[in-house]
């Protein structure tokens, strides 16, 4: 589903080794580079959700890099589905 702006709208959720490395900064440095929009936080079952909206392109690259990790941070597995979250994020944040 797409939110007010007509952009397409994902939830993610990353599992592996993705809390306590410097995951949610990484997937918001990705966010901004990509010019995506939403938050990124920690689950209390140790995997990370995070919420993007951005053009298809974009979001493509973003959902990408995200699966690809870091050095430190490894994702195992990363779920993603079609979201339909309506409003406007306005930018993007770690909670």
């Amino acid at each position: 589903m797409k939110n007010e702006n007509n952009m397409p709208c994902k939830e993610l959720i990353a599992r592996g080794r993705v809390q306590g490395v410097g995951f949610r900064w990484f997937v918001m440095q990705c966010a901004i580079r990509h010019q995506i929009k939403g938050y990124v936080h920690n689950r209390g079952d140790g995997s990370v959700f995070i919420m993007a909206s951005g053009e298809t392109s974009d979001l493509a690259r973003f959902v990408e890099q995200v699966k690809n990790g870091t050095n430190h941070a490894v994702v195992a597995s990363l779920e993603d589905r079609t979201c339909d979250y309506n409003g406007d994020f306005g930018d993007f944040s770690i909670r």
